[in-house]
C-alpha cells in the first residue's frame, strides 16, 4: 500500500524540490508544529514523492522546506497540504514485482498535487543587529512590526539624535546617527523595547539591552615617497540607473550611501538631452524617495524614446552625514525606440470570477512585468513590451481585495487559485502577438458560494 503525488508551487508553476513530504494520523487535535509525522518522504527534481509499504489507514499530508533540518513542520516554513484526508492506494499492476514498476505511475492516486506557498510571517521578533556603519544601527525583524522600537543609549551622556528609515515591507529599521562624536565611538549600548511573540502565540512589551560594535576597516595604502604623500579625501558614492539604454517609462533615481546633510535641490544637477550636436537643456523635478526620504531622490521628468540624455552633478556639491563630499557624476543614457517594443493581445474566455492577469519574465517569474483586472470575457492589451519570453498567469482573486493571496493551515485555507497558460510566450521587437485563452473557472456550490480552489495547477 502507499501514496504518492507532487509538490508544486502555489503561483509559479515549479516543481518543490527537496521538499519534506509528511503523513499524520487525522485527529481534531493534529499540531503538526508540535509533533513528528508518522511517515516521511522527500520530492525528487519533478516535485514527484512516494510512499511504499505504508501501514493501510487514512493520513492527514503536509509537504513543508525543512529549513533547519529537524523532520518537523515550523512556523513561517513554506508549506503545502492536501484539504482532505486521504486513504492509501493499492499499487497498479499488484500482482507484478512492484520493483519492475515505473515510479511515477506505480499508484493510482499519483494525480494528488499539492501547492507550496509562503505562509504570511505570524511569529514577531528580532532577527538581526548590527553596525555597518559608524552612523548606523540597523535591526530586522521576523514579520512587519505592529509597533514602533524605542530605543535610547545607555553608555553615553550625549543626547542622540536620529533619522530613521522604515522598509516598505516594515520588518526593518535604520537609524542614522546624526551626532558626529557619538557616532565616533567604537561600542554603544541600546535600550531596545518593542512587542515579541511569546510562548503563546501573543505579542507582549520586550526589552533588552544590544551591544553594537564599530570595527575600523584598516585600508590597504600603497607605498610612497614623503614628497608624494598627500591627503586623500573620501568621497560619498552615488547610485543611479541613468546609464546604458532604458525605457522611457523607467523611473530615474539618484540614491547615496548615507543620508545627505541638506536637501538636494534642483540646481545641483545639470541634466540636458543632445539634438544633433547640440546641448538643450532639460526641465525636471526632483522628489524624495517615500520610503528613503533622506538618502534618494527621483528624477521626474518625460523622456522621448530613441533619444540620448546626460547627467552631471559637479563635486563637492552634497555631504553625507559622514562628512564625505561627492565625486563629479557624469552619466548618460539612451531610451529604447518605439520599434523595440511588441504588443501582446490575450483573448480571455470561460470565467466569470474576479482574475487577476499577470505577465513575466521566463527568467524572472517571481517579478511581474504587467497585471490587469479582468472579469468575464475580455481581450486584454499588453503594450511597451521589451523583447523577452513571458510566462502567462491568471490568479483568482476570490476575495475581491485586489491581490492574490497565499494559504493559511491554521484556517485550513488554500491558497486562491492559479492558472498557467501552457504555452511561453516569444516576443520580438516590433511584434503584434495574440493568444487565446480558456480558463477553468471555479465550481459554484449549491448555495452559490465557489468551492476552494482545487489542489493542482493547471
Amino acid at each position: 500500500m502507499g501514496l504518492a503525488g507532487y509538490v508544486k508551487g502555489a503561483k509559479v508553476d515549479t516543481a518543490a524540490q527537496i521538499a519534506k513530504v509528511a503523513l499524520y494520523v487525522p485527529s481534531d487535535t493534529l499540531n503538526p508544529y508540535r509533533i513528528l509525522p508518522e511517515y516521511l518522504a522527500q520530492t525528487d527534481s519533478l516535485g514527484f514523492f512516494m510512499f511504499s509499504n505504508i501501514r493501510d489507514a487514512d493520513y492527514k499530508i503536509i509537504a513543508f522546506q525543512d529549513k533547519n533540518g529537524n523532520n518537523m513542520l515550523d512556523v513561517d516554513e513554506p508549506l503545502a497540504f492536501y484539504p482532505e484526508t486521504v486513504h492509501t492506494s493499492v499499487t497498479e499492476g499488484a500482482k507484478d514485482d512492484s520493483l519492475q514498476l515505473d515510479k511515477y505511475t506505480k499508484f493510482k492516486n499519483t494525480s494528488l498535487q499539492l501547492r507550496m506557498f509562503q505562509p504570511t510571517a505570524s511569529q514577531q521578533y528580532l532577527t538581526e543587529y548590527k553596525r555597518p556603519l559608524r552612523e548606523q544601527l540597523t535591526f530586522a525583524f521576523s514579520a512587519p512590526r505592529k509597533d514602533s522600537l524605542q530605543i535610547s543609549l545607555v553608555n553615553t551622556v550625549e543626547k542622540p539624535e536620529f533619522v530613521i528609515e522604515e522598509s516598505a515591507q516594515k520588518d526593518s529599521l535604520i537609524y542614522w546617527i546624526m551626532n558626529e562624536k557619538l557616532s565616533q565611538k567604537d561600542t554603544l549600548l541600546a535600550s531596545v523595547s518593542y512587542l515579541r511573540t511569546d510562548s503563546l502565540g501573543k505579542l507582549s512589551p520586550f526589552s533588552d539591552t544590544l551591544k553594537f560594535v564599530y570595527k575600523t576597516k584598516k585600508k590597504k595604502r600603497k607605498k610612497r615617497k614623503k614628497d608624494e604623500e598627500e591627503k586623500t579625501i573620501d568621497f560619498m558614492t552615488i547610485k543611479t540607473n541613468m546609464s546604458g539604454k532604458i525605457n522611457d517609462f523607467d523611473a530615474l533615481t539618484l540614491s547615496f550611501e548615507r543620508p545627505i546633510q541638506k536637501e538636494l535641490k534642483k540646481e545641483d544637477i545639470f541634466f540636458f538631452t543632445k539634438l544633433d550636436t547640440v546641448e538643450v537643456a532639460k526641465d525636471f523635478s526632483l522628489q524624495k524617495d517615500s520610503v528613503l526620504p533622506h538618502r534618494k531622490y527621483h528624477l521626474i521628468t518625460s523622456l522621448e524614446r530613441g533619444a540620448i540624455y546626460n547627467l552631471r552633478i559637479d563635486s563637492m556639491k552634497i555631504v553625507d552625514t559622514g562628512n564625505r563630499p561627492n565625486k563629479q557624476l557624469e552619466t548618460s543614457f539612451e531610451t529604447h525606440p518605439s520599434s523595440y517594443y511588441g504588443k501582446l493581445f490575450v483573448s480571455i474566455t470561460g470565467v466569470e470570477e474576479n482574475v487577476l492577469i499577470e505577465l513575466a519574465n521566463k527568467r524572472k517569474p517571481d517579478e511581474v512585468v504587467a497585471q490587469q483586472k479582468c472579469q468575464g470575457n475580455k481581450k486584454l492589451v499588453f503594450e511597451n513590451l521589451p523583447p523577452a519570453t513571458y510566462i502567462l498567469r491568471a490568479l483568482w482573486d476570490t476575495n475581491n481585495n485586489g491581490k492574490w493571496d497565499v494559504g493559511d493551515y491554521e484556517k485550513q485555507l488554500q491558497p486562491e487559485h492559479t492558472q498557467i497558460f501552457k504555452k511561453e510566450i516569444e516576443l520580438r521587437s516590433n511584434w503584434e502577438s495574440e493568444v487565446a485563452w480558456t480558463l477553468k473557472g471555479l465550481k459554484k456550490k449549491k448555495n452559490g458560494k465557489n468551492e476552494k480552489s482545487k489542489n493542482r495547477v493547471d
